[in-house]
């Protein structure tokens, strides 16, 4: 491959077009992702990410993979922004006769704040939580230059795989893994049922007993939608309003913070849904003598 980056002033109509739409492309895939509307592993499952995050080399989206048109240049590579440069039209001060100004004029807070909304990690400060803390990990291995970021509250043997076999490109991963005919079924179709596996399973469960939070079953049935939906999308906010259940709730589980999910009213509802619809499938299997069949 060469070395060009741009495409030259002569190059085609198709060409650029070409090369626009794969601009526009990873444009849009970042803005879903970096908004909350894609989750990472949505991306892993439609094969546009590749294991360690990277664009997968698709030709006509990754910026380093050979355009259709058989020339050297990378497909994707946008209009060069050199071309009709003019020449300068003023002298260019020498760097040792500029003002030199002191380190404490420098403001590292907006360089990280581009950086992280370059890379898609940015999200707006929330004023009820002055730390900054959102309930997310970014792992990585330094030396081999792979890193994800997932949800802190995923699945703990999931995230215990991922730091253990993945980041160390599975040169450590076990020999004796079970099939993936034992694990048991997720239905990604289902919206809901897929933010209580990745987001909630971790403390909660549905007909299995309490445990880092309340056992769920039945919920919907005992609590008013409304406020659960409140619950759900602003725990913390709760908190400070001094609800009196989610105060006892609080009080009765280890004082532990229900983290702020920062969920919508589309994934609150769906969350709920599933609820109901796993719920009623639970006590469908119950005989009545109390046991399950």
């Amino acid at each position: 491959m060469s070395n060009q980056i741009y495409l030259p002033s002569n190059a085609s109509k198709a060409r650029h077009r070409e090369a626009e739409n794969a601009r526009k492309n990873r444009v849009e895939i970042v803005k879903a992702w970096s908004q909350g509307q894609v989750s990472r592993r949505e991306l892993f499952k439609w094969a546009l990410f590749t294991t360690p995050g990277v664009l997968a080399p698709i030709r006509g989206l990754n910026l380093f993979v050979g355009s259709a048109y058989g020339d050297s240049i990378p497909t994707g590579a946008p209009l060069s922004p050199l071309f009709g440069v003019k020449p300068f039209t003023q002298p260019v001060p020498r760097f040792d006769v500029l003002p030199r100004n002191p380190v404490s004029s420098l403001n590292p807070g907006k360089n990280i704040e581009l950086i992280s909304k370059k890379l898609g990690l940015y999200a707006e400060p929330d004023p009820s939580d002055r730390d900054g803390h959102a309930p997310a990990v970014l792992i990585g291995n330094e030396r081999t230059g792979q890193w994800i970021r997932n949800s802190a509250l995923d699945n703990p043997r999931y995230l215990a795989v991922m730091i253990g076999d993945w980041l160390n490109s599975w040169k450590a991963g076990s020999h004796h893994a079970k099939s993936y005919a034992e694990a048991p079924r997720l239905s990604i179709t289902d919206r809901g049922q897929y933010i209580f596996a990745t987001q909630c399973a971790a403390c909660h469960s549905i007909g299995r007993g309490d445990k880092i939070g309340p056992d769920l079953q039945g919920v919907t049935k005992v609590r008013d939608r409304a406020w659960l939906s409140h619950l759900i999308q602003t725990p913390d906010k709760m908190l400070i309003e001094k609800d009196p259940v989610a105060t006892v709730l609080f009080e009765k589980y280890q004082q532990v913070n229900m983290p702020n999910l920062r969920l919508g009213d589309v994934d609150a509802n769906a969350g709920l849904n599933s609820l109901e619809t796993s719920s009623s499938q639970k006590a469908g299997v119950i005989n009545t003598t109390g046991t399950e069949r």
